[in-house]
């Protein structure tokens, strides 16, 4: 992982519930795994903004409803400290979009805004239309 100016909390848990901002279909997903963290003994895995986590589609069209996918979460209603600018950054939900296991969107449109570092921590992740935040 490349160094970058922002504090992330690792405020998602295993069975958090996450808002699909993509345009796949799905809606709302949960966390099962955490791809690339370590826990620790009786302690849940969690995630922050920029990772990868694996999901369960809990609702949506019947082509991802009641299946495992992999996503990308992009916000988090914990605030994060962005070092850089100087100054707390939070989120009305929490938010993921579909992910390939290679990295790159599912679909091409994303909803809502995304932070500019996750395109630093995650350079294959190149939606065609989003919005982007400093």
């Amino acid at each position: 992982m490349p160094k970058i100016g922002v504090m992330r909390p690792r405020a998602l848990k295993i069975g958090s519930m996450l808002k699909c901002v993509d345009t796949t279909g799905a809606k709302y997903m949960q966390i099962i795994d955490v791809i690339g963290k370590q826990g620790r003994k009786n302690r849940l895995k969690s995630a922050s903004i920029g990772d990868i986590v694996k999901v369960t589609v809990k609702s949506g069209t019947l082509d991802y409803r009641k299946k495992m996918a992999l996503a990308l979460v992009v916000r988090t209603r914990r605030q994060y400290y962005d070092r850089s600018a100087g100054y707390y950054v939070g989120f009305r939900d929490n938010a993921a979009v579909l992910v390939e296991p290679s990295g790159k969107p599912i679909s091409s449109t994303v909803k809502g805004v995304i932070p500019k570092f996750i395109f630093e921590l995650r350079p294959q992740f190149r939606p065609n239309n989003c919005r982007v935040i400093s």
